[in-house]
């Protein structure tokens, strides 16, 4: 949805002003085809996976990546929630806005009852 905004704005602009109007159109129909190719290629990519385990444990399953389970610490700061994994130094970050609402809770008591691994404090804003 973002490549057409890009074209209509660029289209907007005084330089766009003087351009053919078959030009403009051509821009925008290659905006549109190259937004719905990278949407495509998106959609196709494989998804990791995050496993929130008993005990402040985690599970994390990167695509085409080899998983990693252990101890783990969640933090939040609005907008993003990073999980650290402290003994191999990997740090997962997401926005747990595109979580359900089960998912959410589930996240928060997890990070409740996780032990401290890491110096950092645990706090939730929302």
């Amino acid at each position: 949805m973002l490549w057409p905004l890009v074209a209509i704005s660029l289209l907007a602009t005084r330089w766009a002003m003087d351009l053919p109007s078959w030009v403009s159109w051509l821009l925008l129909g290659a905006a549109m085809g190259l937004g719905l190719w990278r949407a495509k290629a998106a959609r196709c990519q494989p998804r990791a996976l995050l496993e929130l385990l008993p005990e402040g444990w985690a599970r994390w399953s990167p695509a085409g990546g080899a998983p990693m389970e252990g101890p783990a610490a969640a933090h939040e700061q609005w907008p993003v929630t990073t999980v650290r994994f402290p003994a191999c130094g990997t740090t997962v970050v997401f926005w747990p806005d595109t979580l359900c609402a089960p998912g959410r809770r589930l996240l928060r008591r997890w990070a409740r009852s996780a032990t401290p691994v890491s110096p950092l404090p645990q706090f939730w804003m929302g």
